[in-house]
């Protein structure tokens, strides 16, 4: 069976493989489920989906504005873990508690 350390560090190679243009990645929780058989690791990201395509020289108006203020957001990714030998099993979005 795994620890904690080596089922993190499973996620984070699976994150890394799997999400894309992700910044300030943080470990959010680690929990193992009840029958013991996969870890849930969970982190959070900050995501930009700001409009790229205004040159620099044009005046930004309040909309443009407010679309970048929207663009960026936190996102949860919960990535499943096995237990037994650290294989990752899947991933999916973090719904909370």
């Amino acid at each position: 069976m795994i620890d904690f350390k080596k089922a993190e560090a499973a996620a984070r190679n699976g994150f890394n493989d799997f999400v894309q243009g992700a910044s300030n990645i943080v470990l959010e929780e680690i929990v193992i489920s009840d029958d013991n058989s996969r870890y849930e690791v969970t982190f959070s990201y900050d995501v930009d989906r700001t409009p790229s395509s205004i040159s620099e020289t044009r005046t930004r108006s309040p909309l443009y504005e407010l679309a970048t203020v929207l663009g960026k957001r936190k996102e949860y990714k919960t990535f499943l873990v096995s237990s037994e030998d650290g294989a990752l099993k899947g991933f999916k979005r973090y719904k909370g508690q």
